[in-house]
């Protein structure tokens, strides 16, 4: 029978919360670790990592889906939340992950979900542990992303000031985003807006 263990892990004196799917018999099996997207949990929306992770792990891998700080149930404030933050957050994971005696850390993935996505190519660029690496519908250019969404929202956000042009609280939160000590994966072209493909 597959067990379903929730653990909270520790992180810079913050608690994550995280739900381990672990396959029957004794192992060590192969193991995925789930980042969620921008503003979602370790749940998603329809249920899709628990789904995700219990099919997981009827087929003999576990599956740990977590809250990254300032998500879900885990400690931390959402205002506060950036890449790097979140990198930071899933190689603690990954460490805690790797220590269970029900994983075989020489088969360890990662599957990000949108920014979990982006999350996720760093972590797998930045640690050797990660031997395979799964992308649902990845963000793979935040700079793109925040100067679009520049371009598209008539008012700034809060934080930014009551007289601050959109393309300089872009430019503000691509900093705050941009300050990962791992390397960025090289952003992939952009269609122009008007040719986007539908």
């Amino acid at each position: 029978m597959i067990r379903e263990e929730f653990h909270w892990i520790l992180h810079q004196g913050q608690r994550i919360a995280a739900m381990a799917h672990i396959p029957e018999g004794n192992g060590p099996h192969p193991a995925v670790m789930m980042l969620h997207g921008f503003t979602g949990d370790k749940v998603e929306s329809h249920y899709l990592f628990v789904k995700t992770a219990r099919a997981l792990a009827q087929a003999g891998f576990v599956a740990l889906r977590f809250d990254f700080r300032g998500s879900g149930e885990s400690e931390g404030r959402f205002q506060d939340v950036t890449i790097p933050g979140e990198i930071e957050d899933a190689l603690t994971v990954l460490s805690w992950l790797a220590e269970q005696p029900y994983v075989d850390v020489d088969r360890l993935g990662v599957l990000g979900l949108s920014m979990g996505g982006c999350v996720a190519a760093h972590v797998a660029g930045a640690d050797p542990r990660i031997k395979a690496l799964v992308l649902w519908a990845a963000v793979a250019d935040p700079l793109g992303l925040f100067n679009e969404l520049a371009e598209t929202t008539p008012t700034a956000p809060p934080w930014a000031g009551k007289r601050t042009a959109p393309s300089t609280w872009a430019a503000s939160s691509w900093g705050r985003i941009s300050s990962s000590p791992w390397p960025r994966p090289s952003p992939w072209p952009r269609w122009p807006t008007t040719q986007a493909p539908r």
